[in-house]
């Protein structure tokens, strides 16, 4: 199976933090009760939810797209969110019950909504969408989102070079590649926990890869300003660690290498 990715590019709009939002406004967020702890494969996440009457999760959309390392891009004209990673887009509108799933109509059950001049999402629909499981423990107010299709973790390995951020690709390895990407960081960069990878240029364009039984295959393909292209390779090794899948090994076959 080969996936390709192409990356909408683009940067989430500053202007969604100003108080003339016109959108559907719904009332300010304001009751600590109400707000649930969440968790991305076992990580816990600095993120801002809210439970609503209607018993969804919302959360601001620009964190949670972060936390899942996923692009996307705001428009404030029309206050609608466009999310792509890997063969999945998705398109959202402050006060619509309507998405759009790889230009397929969805209706919603909550629709987004500006609260406090951000627009908060929810959680279940986009992490449902992009190919992640939700579990909600209600008595402890606790959310549980897993990521365990192999596609879809390559998805999120491969787009943290892009990001350069470490932080997914950490939380998604057994205990013995973190002990290797621990040392890897003191090495690069002085200290461990900085979660820094990758290089300011080249910088990744897009990438596509293939999927063998437990392995995965990444093809980058990265530039710079000159401009000059170059493609790198990496694969990965998938195992099954106190029931999770995780990523066991990784290896660089070939990097910058220069494309003519």
């Amino acid at each position: 199976m080969k996936c390709s990715l192409f990356f909408i590019s683009g940067v989430l709009c500053s202007s969604l933090l100003l108080t003339d939002v016109q959108a559907t406004v719904a009332t300010p967020i304001a009751d600590k009760i109400n707000r649930p702890n969440i968790s991305i494969n076992g990580e816990k996440q600095a993120l801002q939810g809210v439970i609503s009457p209607n018993n969804h999760t919302l959360v601001p959309f620009k964190e949670f797209f972060s936390a899942l390392n996923i692009k996307a891009t705001f428009t404030n004209q029309s206050k609608t969110v466009v999310a792509t990673n890997h063969d999945t887009t998705l398109i959202l509108t402050a006060g619509k019950t309507v998405a759009l799933l790889n230009g397929k109509e969805v209706q919603l059950q909550q629709a987004p909504q500006i609260m406090n001049g951000r627009m908060y999402v929810n959680l279940r629909f986009i992490a449902e969408s992009f190919g992640g499981t939700v579990q909600f423990d209600q008595k402890k107010l606790e959310i549980s989102i897993n990521f365990q299709d192999i596609t879809g973790l390559t998805s999120i390995w491969a787009n943290a070079l892009k990001t350069r951020d470490g932080k997914p690709r950490y939380q998604m390895m057994s205990q013995r590649a973190q002990e290797r990407f621990v040392q890897e960081q003191i090495n690069v960069n002085g200290e461990e926990g900085k979660y820094v990878i990758g290089v300011s240029s080249p910088w990744v364009v897009d990438f596509e890869f293939e999927i063998e039984s437990m392995t995965a295959t990444i093809l980058y393909r990265t530039a710079t300003s000159e401009p000059a292209f170059y493609q790198t390779k990496e694969i990965l090794t998938f195992i099954e660690e106190n029931g999770q899948l995780v990523v066991d090994d990784y290896q660089t076959i070939f990097e910058d290498q220069p494309i003519k």
